[in-house]
């Protein structure tokens, strides 16, 4: 089940979420926001907006810690508690009759990355969306499938007809019955489509053997799975873009996993971006035992933290508490920070 925590009294929205150059901040200080409201934009190539996730005040605008790296700027937006959404987040009946070009505009509008402009130097031949996780513990996932199976099939189709498709595939961890069962019903009027299970654990760092697994494709070295003619992302960027198109809905939110030891109250939960992880621990009951790792994202591909004032970006997959119970010796902490070092952060457009 997920829960939706309430929206927070103040919201950070960092002004970079996305790989490439910040955006700049299209909103000032006292100036008054609605969520869902563009509040920040970028001319890279591979950017993308950000938008305002509680409708409020925006009370500064300055540096915020950052998971993945140093210091960037964030919109503080203090809530109104109106929660109203922006006149341009609406209904779209009629989406289906976009053209392509006005397809990935709005899917770049409403803050989604990596879908700027056709894979021109490839021909995509599979669309894979996953649902797997380096954490077993880390349900939110297929917690997504087993509430959202409709929305991950709309938001499929759309990215296969976005690139003229004939093949989509969705990825469920084999362990995962009850998710395997609702998807491949909800398939079934879906000729195209397939549901497959899948025995490992991966991160998006190890898409290549994700890959390697369903189609028995191996992707050069260096290479993106693009050059081997496979599009793959997550299940939750399926449903987000189904949202963006239908609803014109922005990227406000995650489904993320509170879990590990160290949490009172291990739940799946639906959290406003700009939420600190400090609200979200509160909201799952707090801490119990000694902390010895704060892990964003997931091991062994997520950010480690030495605090817990750090907002819920759209890259948040999950919060890991653990204590010296899990953690162990000091030899494999460090074993775990080399390969946290080695391995790129979990990203999810």
């Amino acid at each position: 089940m997920i829960i939706n925590m309430p929206p927070p009294k103040l919201a950070v929205i960092p002004l970079l979420q996305h790989n490439g150059s910040p955006c700049r901040a299209l909103v000032k200080k006292g100036q008054k926001v609605k969520k869902g409201q563009k509040i920040g934009d970028t001319d890279a190539y591979l950017g993308a907006p950000v938008h305002a996730s509680i409708s409020g005040t925006v009370v500064a605008i300055k540096p915020v810690n950052y998971p993945s790296g140093p210091e960037i700027s964030a919109v503080f937006i203090e809530s109104d508690n109106l929660d109203k959404w922006s006149p341009e987040v609406h209904r779209d009946d009629n989406y289906f009759r976009l053209l392509a070009h006005e397809v990935r505009g709005r899917i770049r509008e409403k803050g989604l990355a990596g879908f700027n402009a056709p894979p021109e130097e490839h021909l995509i031949r599979t669309v894979i969306m996953q649902s797997v996780t380096a954490h077993p513990g880390f349900t939110a996932s297929a917690q997504l499938l087993l509430e959202n199976p409709r929305s991950v099939i709309e938001g499929l189709k759309i990215v296969m007809n976005l690139l003229d498709v004939a093949r989509g595939i969705i990825a469920v961890p084999a362990q995962r019955s009850d998710a395997l069962t609702v998807m491949r019903q909800a398939v079934l009027m879906e000729p195209n489509m397939e549901v497959a299970a899948v025995r490992k654990t991966y991160s998006v760092a190890d898409e290549s053997r994700l890959i390697k697994e369903l189609l028995k494709v191996n992707v050069p070295a260096g290479k993106t799975p693009q050059a081997s003619g496979i599009v793959i992302d997550h299940v939750a960027t399926a449903i987000a873009i189904y949202e963006a198109l239908r609803y014109n809905k922005p990227l406000i939110d995650r489904v993320i996993t509170v879990d590990g030891s160290g949490i009172r109250e291990p739940q799946n939960i639906r959290v406003r971006i700009g939420t600190s992880l400090s609200e979200i621990i509160d909201f799952c009951g707090g801490r119990q035992g000694e902390i010895t790792e704060l892990t964003l994202g997931g091991e062994p591909a997520g950010n480690f933290l030495d605090h817990s004032e750090v907002p819920v970006t759209k890259r948040t997959t999950g919060l890991l508490l653990l204590t010296r119970r899990e953690t162990g010796s000091a030899f494999r902490r460090w074993l775990r920070n080399l390969v946290v070092a080695l391995v790129p952060p979990l990203v999810v457009k």
